[in-house]
């Protein structure tokens, strides 16, 4: 993690430099609030969301927080609209033995499905994958999602086996599970993710910047109708 992540020694300490941080990479308020977290939980956490805020300042994130307990198989945190933008909510009751079951929790699940977000920072980095992927448009990336079950098809390959070998088994459950995933991969692992990671980053990246120019308005959809939350 960044130093000054690493020299806050709580878990409010590092809500208020990550707070800080956001300010000065995206010129705007992104509330951190990690009441309740394990204190180098929260600065993996929060390496993680900063990294996406780097890349992307104009990312639509109004807040990050801790809430007591995610429903789900996959209870670790979970990303809901929030005006019109998008929260990033972690468990603590998936902390509640401490910062080593977690980790451990964490890689048990990485050998399983999470295989390129199985640590405190990769799963932030999947959260905000969420967020950009929504920002791109979820009509976007599951017409992506189409055209990548056409193509494969066309080929003779299994879509779903394709997917869970060269990103996670957790990306082959839907469309945007897939987009945050191959999001992570490539934010975390940068040349060493997959080929299939990198293809499905480049088009929400080039959809992004589009955005940022201008050439393209959000979809009327992700604006009026905010969707169920998106977890992992």
């Amino acid at each position: 993690v960044r130093e000054s992540l690493a020299g806050a020694r709580t878990s409010s300490e590092v809500a208020s430099v990550a707070s800080a941080e956001a300010q000065r990479i995206a010129g705007r308020d992104v509330s951190f609030d990690f009441t309740g977290s394990d204190a180098q939980i929260a600065r993996e956490h929060a390496e993680g969301i900063l990294r996406g805020l780097e890349r992307y300042p104009t990312a639509n994130l109004r807040a990050v927080r801790m809430v007591s307990e995610i429903e789900g198989d996959e209870g670790y945190a979970m990303t809901t609209a929030d005006g019109d933008g998008w929260s990033i909510s972690f468990s603590r009751d998936a902390q509640k033995y401490g910062e080593k079951s977690y980790r451990a929790d964490l890689t048990q699940e990485g050998k399983r499905k999470f295989r390129t977000t199985s640590t405190p920072m990769g799963a932030a980095l999947h959260e905000f994958g969420h967020v950009i992927a929504n920002q791109y448009g979820r009509n976007r990336h599951a017409q992506d999602h189409a055209e990548l079950h056409a193509r494969y098809a066309r080929g003779g390959a299994d879509v779903e086996s394709t997917v869970r070998g060269e990103v996670s088994g957790y990306a082959a459950t839907s469309s945007k599970e897939l987009a945050a995933e191959a999001f992570a991969d490539v934010m975390a692992n940068g040349p060493k993710a997959s080929e299939l990671s990198r293809e499905i980053f480049e088009r929400i990246d080039a959809g992004i910047r589009m955005q940022e120019s201008g050439l393209f308005a959000d979809d009327a959809v992700f604006v009026s109708q905010p969707p169920a939350a998106d977890g992992r």
